[in-house]
Formats: structure tokens, C-alpha cells, sequence
């Protein structure tokens, strides 16, 4: 026969026993959670910033026809139509990514004042 000492020094054994690693969970959940997206032909992927506001009709339409102009004139041998790229940085260092379904892509309008420095 088993003395009830033993059943009462067990429990006391598994009162002591250090509770899961908090991070173990955590990470055992995220698992979870990504293989429930996955299932629903989601993936993650960064999100595409696009510009607030389209630019005018107007003023675009005025670009393209200079432009073509310029180009015309350098054909005909007029002048020497040089392209240059610009460089610059954001001051919003963030590259924001979410879970988005398979084939699309997320738009995130970017806000006007977080413009972008041209040097």
C-alpha cells in the first residue's frame, strides 16, 4: 500500500515545476497562426506605398507633350537631350509589411508629410 505522503510530495513536485518559457509559447503560437494563414493562400508580403493623390490631367499631359517635343529636336539634330536620375531618401525609415492574399498586392497611400529629400 502507497502512503499518502507520496501523493501529497508529488504535487508538491508539480506545484514547483517552472511554468513554460513564455517565448516558447509565443513562438509556438505564431506557428500556429501562419500555418492557419498559409492554409488560406495568404502570404506576407511588403505592402506597395503609392502617392496620395494622383497627379493633374492637366499638368501631365503638358510634361508628355514638352518631352516629346525635346525628343523630336534632338532626333532632327537641334540639340542634346540628356536624362539624369535623381537620388534621394525618406526620412520615414518604416517598410511596412502585412499578410495580403496570394496575387495581390496592398496599397498604402503615403502621407504628404513624409516627402521625399532629393539630393
Amino acid at each position: 500500500m502507497v502512503k499518502p505522503s507520496y501523493f501529497s510530495s508529488l504535487s508538491m513536485v508539480n506545484a514547483k515545476k517552472p511554468p513554460p518559457h513564455h517565448h516558447d509559447m509565443q513562438g509556438k503560437t505564431i506557428l500556429a497562426f501562419r500555418r492557419i494563414v498559409q492554409k488560406k493562400r495568404y502570404v506576407w508580403k511588403r505592402l506597395r506605398k503609392t502617392v496620395a493623390k494622383a497627379p493633374a490631367p492637366a499638368t501631365s499631359q503638358r510634361a508628355q507633350a514638352r518631352l516629346t517635343a525635346l525628343q523630336a529636336r534632338e532626333s532632327a539634330g537641334a540639340c542634346a537631350l540628356w536624362y539624369f536620375d535623381a537620388s534621394g531618401f525618406c526620412l520615414e525609415p518604416c517598410i511596412p509589411y502585412a499578410w495580403q492574399p496570394i496575387g495581390t498586392t496592398l496599397e498604402l497611400p503615403q502621407s504628404s508629410h513624409n516627402q521625399r529629400l532629393n539630393v
